[in-house]
């Protein structure tokens, strides 16, 4: 892989992938920087692409089409879905399912997308299986498990919303940053992928409080998994 792409919804996300690089170029385009260089050892281009679906395929599309990426890493944060998952614990993403897509009006299930030969978007194994290697450098006490990642331009914050998408969907976590977007355009696009969300709620009625407090410090996990895996690229 000559070239990879790593997208992160926020500043927290980001920042510490920033300091670290040596930069070659930067690029704004649909308001969006794309920062190109070097970090650990490996060619990169890194962008926060802000919060929500749109914001998050348009950043994965450009990064394909003008910077011509070899592969895509999402990193960020997430709501725990999983009754087994508790806060700073990491999910690899297996999957993505658009939990938010509703056609059943037309006679979809829900999270089905209509028109399309699949709405569960799988992350590449070969990259799958080395994000969990790289999972080593984590403190032995955070649980790092590899599942299905749901995606939804909502902030799930209520007891019964998390119960239901469990039982729905059997989601580990919940995610607000387009991770899920991000699986279907490198789909479309033929482009491995995985991503990495670090847990800062329990998706319940405290969510908005936990999120605001554990946010950096749980992309802390993310940040270190991640340049973990570009050694071993």
């Amino acid at each position: 892989m000559k070239l990879v792409g790593i997208i992160g919804a926020m500043e927290e996300e980001v920042m510490k992938l920033r300091d670290q690089m040596t930069v070659t170029n930067v690029r704004s385009i649909a308001h969006t920087e794309y920062i190109r260089g070097s970090l650990a050892g490996r060619e990169i281009v890194l962008a926060k692409s802000g919060l929500g679906k749109v914001n998050a395929a348009v950043c994965a599309q450009v990064m394909i089409d003008i910077f011509r990426i070899d592969a895509l890493i999402s990193l960020g944060v997430a709501g725990a879905i999983s009754p087994e998952l508790d806060i700073c614990d990491v999910v690899i993403s297996r999957e993505f399912i658009q939990h938010d897509v509703n056609a059943v009006a037309f006679g979809y299930s829900k999270g089905e997308i209509p028109q399309m030969d699949t709405s569960v978007f799988k992350a590449d194994t070969h990259l799958i299986h080395l994000m969990e290697k790289a999972s080593d450098v984590l403190d032995a006490k955070t649980r790092v498990v590899t599942g299905r990642i749901l995606g939804g331009d909502q902030f799930i914050s209520k007891v019964e919303e998390r119960e239901e998408l469990y039982q729905f969907y059997a989601g580990d976590c919940a995610e607000i940053e387009g991770g899920a977007a991000i699986a279907q355009v490198c789909y479309l696009n033929r482009i491995p992928f995985v991503a990495v969300r670090s847990i800062t709620d329990r998706a319940d009625n405290t969510a908005g409080m936990d999120f605001n407090e554990f946010t950096r410090q749980a992309a802390v996990n993310s940040t270190k998994l991640l340049l973990r895996l570009l050694t071993l690229l």
